[in-house]
């Protein structure tokens, strides 16, 4: 997986978030994708000043800390599917 396909899974979990879920969709991105980053020494600036939301901008650099949350808390979460929203 190239730093444009992470960015582009990036920007469509950012957009297809629910409202008020953004920061969530960004922590759940490095938790689904942090083992792929690590072991790859993949900059998470690069993944997110790759990212292109529909309107042609980029994620804010703030979402870089929550990146790292995300990437973080993975050693210690499973993700689960989530049946009813």
């Amino acid at each position: 997986m190239t730093i444009t396909e992470l960015a582009k899974e990036l920007s469509k979990m950012y957009e297809n978030a629910d409202d008020g879920e953004t920061a969530t969709m960004v922590h759940l991105f490095g938790i689904r994708y942090s083992k792929y980053i690590l072991e790859n020494n993949i900059s998470i600036n690069d993944i997110i000043n790759s990212t292109r939301l529909k309107n042609g901008s980029s994620i804010t650099s703030g979402y870089n800390t929550e990146l790292r949350k995300g990437i973080k808390l993975a050693k210690y979460v499973v993700e689960r599917q989530v049946v009813n929203k």
